[in-house]
């Protein structure tokens, strides 16, 4: 009943930019927009969506492989960087009575490169819970983001044989409790032919 999808994706690019990070001194690095002269992505993915657990619980997941291979230009003196990197994500959601949902998400990513970097694992978790009004015109979701706080990582960037470390977050993804209301005034009418 097709709730089993396999993607495989790829690409070759050729001028690829991506951040560059060059010494000055012991102290002092800095990071500039580099063309690359390849980056080498293979990508895939199962998922498995909408399985019902029970009469008001489904779950949906994914498994993704990612590959990754760097090329850099002579003058920076760097190797390839290459590494597969698997990603899981996994959905619960909970049909509750009265117009009642729940929502429970968590995503794990692992070690990935990243242009000269190799970035480390990091994970999320999302719990979030929804009732619907008005006849579903009315939507008031209460949500928490990254609720562990883990969605942070850090890099790993080799230069002139030493090993620097960048720690890193993604302020947009960062943790958060929030409310979210959206109403719904018209409906546009469906045509088939």
């Amino acid at each position: 009943d097709s709730w089993l999808k396999c993607t495989l994706s790829g690409s070759y690019i050729t001028d690829d930019i991506a951040r560059c990070y060059r010494e000055i001194t012991d102290r002092i690095v800095y990071t500039s927009p580099e063309n690359l002269p390849r980056h080498l992505n293979a990508t895939l993915t199962l998922s498995a969506m909408n399985l019902p657990i029970t009469r008001f619980w489904d779950i949906s997941g994914s498994f993704t492989l990612i590959y990754n291979n760097y090329s850099f230009p002579p003058s920076l003196g760097i190797g390839r960087n290459c590494r597969f990197t698997p990603v899981i994500d996994c959905r619960n959601r909970l049909d509750l009575s009265s117009g009642w949902s729940a929502e429970i998400s968590a995503r794990w990513n692992g070690r990935m490169a990243y242009g000269q970097a190799g970035v480390s694992s990091y994970g999320t978790l999302y719990i979030g819970i929804r009732k619907l009004m008005l006849g579903g015109k009315l939507n008031a979701t209460l949500f928490a983001r990254d609720l562990l706080n883990t969605n942070h990582f850090s890099s790993e960037i080799w230069l002139n044989g030493r090993r620097v470390i960048l720690s890193e977050r993604e302020y947009e993804q960062m943790r958060r409790i929030g409310l979210s209301i959206s109403l719904r005034l018209h409906s546009g009418k469906l045509t088939t032919h």
